[in-house]
């Protein structure tokens, strides 16, 4: 069982409104907004970043997920999370056996994977507390 997620974000959304601010910036003034032209850079290539690279692996025995570019690829062990929490920031906590806690934000990933990522993360929960 080998499942991947990829984090669909509103950024598409976010370029076009950049883009046009920007556009209709200059044709009312003849200048360019310097400051917003790296932003609007960044968007785009954080867009194309997404939807090349997968965020989330679901793997037979771990998880592995990589929310940005300059972040290092993390892997979580199904048999070490020991506990878990969603909070209202649309972020789901992990607790592991190291008392470490892992952090994943389902804000950027749509709801209904969202769902189905913390019902099947509360089910490894579940089938490590019982198996303890």
């Amino acid at each position: 069982m080998r499942s991947k997620k990829n984090c669909k974000k509103n950024s598409m959304v976010a370029i076009i409104v950049i883009g046009g601010i920007l556009l209709m910036f200059f044709i009312a003034t003849g200048y360019i907004l310097l400051p917003i032209v790296p932003l609007f850079i960044l968007l785009i290539f954080l867009y194309y970043w997404h939807r090349k690279n997968d965020v989330l692996t679901f793997d037979t025995h771990h998880l592995e997920f990589k929310f940005t570019p300059l972040q290092s690829k993390r892997f979580v062990k199904y048999k070490t999370i020991i506990d878990l929490k969603y909070n209202s920031k649309k972020k789901v906590v992990l607790l592991i056996t190291e008392k470490k806690k892992v952090k994943l934000p389902v804000g950027g990933i749509e709801d209904q994977d969202a769902e189905e990522i913390i019902s099947f993360l509360k089910k490894q929960v579940q089938q490590n507390n019982i198996a303890v």
